[in-house]
């Protein structure tokens, strides 16, 4: 009996090592790979250690079972012990929202307020704004600046602890552009859409909670906002919400849960909008 168990152990140890090998071998995949981003390709021989280097990161990306693996894995960790299997990426944070936190990102930068500008560095930005708009204009081109929120900056309040931590000043880069404009007296249009979509919020969620980019209703608001705000310098009359027929459909998916390893999960889902202009 105690050989039985032994040779069926061995067995299975043997079937888990060889398994990858085998897949790969013939080029078998059972999942796709979600990952946002692009898979190492096979390396061009030579003899060198940057041609083991970089067949290590090939192998590395597409060995046998590898997507099935991190799915597999990903999902345990995701989905029994809400944790972020990338937390350098990804982190959770309340209420089931996920938040993009790449430390050398511009996100990171952005909502943490670490690319806060000198003095000196916004004189030089607007100048550089100005004489774009008068090159523009002499050729009957519109000039317009406009920025858009991240994700973090309209829901700081779903932020893990962590994320609000690092948040180092109370003012924003769209702040201080804007101060500097005003105080400036300065001709540049500058959009900010932040305050509507602050407001609209209170109505109507915005954002996608799995993935880093608003849902359609927050574009319509955004976009609404916009074109309101330029209506006198772009001539053209924005679309209402009512001339929208608007449906929700659930959904499991999105660019943040894939960054996990996940490419769709039945334990976590949202509403989110669709909308479609009457004819």
């Amino acid at each position: 009996m105690k050989g039985t168990i032994q040779n069926i152990f061995i067995g299975l140890t043997l079937m888990t090592l060889s398994a990858p090998a085998l897949f790969t071998f013939l080029d078998l995949k059972l999942a796709d790979n979600c990952e946002k981003r692009k898979l190492n390709h096979f390396p061009d021989f030579s003899f060198s250690e940057k041609y083991i280097t970089d067949f290590e990161s090939y192998f590395d990306d597409n060995f046998g079972l590898r997507n099935s693996l991190i799915s597999w894995g990903s999902s345990i960790k995701v989905n029994l012990f809400k944790s972020s299997v990338h937390p350098q990426n990804v982190k959770f944070g309340k209420s089931g929202w996920l938040f993009y936190n790449k430390i050398d990102g511009a996100i990171f930068n952005s909502y943490t307020h670490q690319n806060l500008l000198t003095k000196k560095e916004l004189d030089s930005l607007i100048e550089v704004w100005e004489n774009r708009k008068i090159n523009l204009e002499s050729k009957s081109i519109k000039y317009i600046m406009a920025v858009w929120p991240d994700k973090s900056t309209i829901y700081p309040e779903y932020l893990p602890l962590i994320m609000q931590a690092q948040i180092i000043d109370t003012i924003s880069k769209t702040d201080q552009v804007l101060n500097f404009l005003h105080s400036s007296k300065s001709s540049i249009p500058f959009i900010a859409v932040r305050n509507k979509l602050m407001e609209e919020k209170k109505k109507n969620k915005l954002y996608r909670r799995l993935d880093t980019h608003w849902n359609q209703i927050g574009a319509f608001y955004s976009y609404h906002y916009f074109m309101e705000e330029t209506s006198d310098i772009l001539g053209v009359v924005p679309y209402n919400l009512e001339d929208f027929t608007i449906t929700y459909h659930d959904e499991s998916k999105g660019d943040l849960l894939s960054m996990l390893g996940i490419c769709e999960t039945n334990s976590f889902s949202e509403t989110n909008p669709t909308l479609q202009l009457h004819d």
